[in-house]
């Protein structure tokens, strides 16, 4: 069962994202793509958040960055999975 906090914090964020959409879309990212919050590609690649800055850092994971939260492709963690294998 879903922390319901966790539940609460995303909805937010999608609230979040979807307002920042209909007041003005920032120019980096595409809309038609299928984003992911940290918490769902940490879920998706069974990491830890230190792996998934440390590969930002390192450019493996590009970040989309709207306000405070950060968005991934999922296209784009599914290319760096078949890459690296």
């Amino acid at each position: 069962m879903e922390n319901p906090f966790e539940a609460i914090e995303n909805r937010l964020i999608r609230i979040e994202y979807l307002l920042l959409e209909i007041i003005g879309k920032p120019k980096e990212i595409i809309y038609d793509e299928d984003l992911l919050i940290s918490k769902e590609v940490l879920d998706l690649l069974r990491i830890k958040y230190t792996t998934l800055w440390r590969w930002q850092k390192q450019g493996r994971i590009k970040v989309y960055k709207v306000g405070k939260i950060n968005y991934y492709k999922r296209s784009e963690i599914m290319d760096m999975l078949l890459i690296s294998k």
